[in-house]
């Protein structure tokens, strides 16, 4: 992808699904995820509506919390999220890489790196 270029439609999909968590708007749940979502850090949150219970409890219990995208990387059906999660308190932002199947304009899993587990 060029710099010119704008995102791909995955890549979209992708920073909605960031968006959703850091604005708590789950309007759109089940345009960004597919019915048979598999979040493997989160293997008991199996559903759009799981998902966007998850947000709402989340951003009720830790409001502060963000997750920042540096980079989206891929198209079509891969995406790699490069960024970090910043909680609610003065510690540091922890480093983060999510890998995201894409299919038919949906997520379809995600698998996430956390910092400790980088190179």
């Amino acid at each position: 992808m060029s710099e010119s270029s704008g995102p791909t439609a995955a890549q979209d999909v992708v920073a909605r699904y960031f968006r959703m968590w850091n604005t708590g708007d789950t309007t759109g749940v089940e345009e960004i995820l597919a019915p048979t979502w598999i979040d493997h850090s989160h293997p008991g949150i199996r559903t759009p509506q799981a998902v966007a219970q998850a947000v709402r409890t989340l951003r009720t219990a830790r409001p502060g919390v963000s997750f920042r995208i540096d980079s989206l990387l891929g198209d079509q059906d891969q995406v790699a999220a490069v960024g970090a999660v910043h909680t609610d308190g003065a510690a540091p932002p922890t480093r983060l890489i999510w890998l995201v199947q894409v299919a038919e304009g949906r997520m379809t899993q995600m698998h996430t790196f956390h910092e400790n587990q980088l190179p």
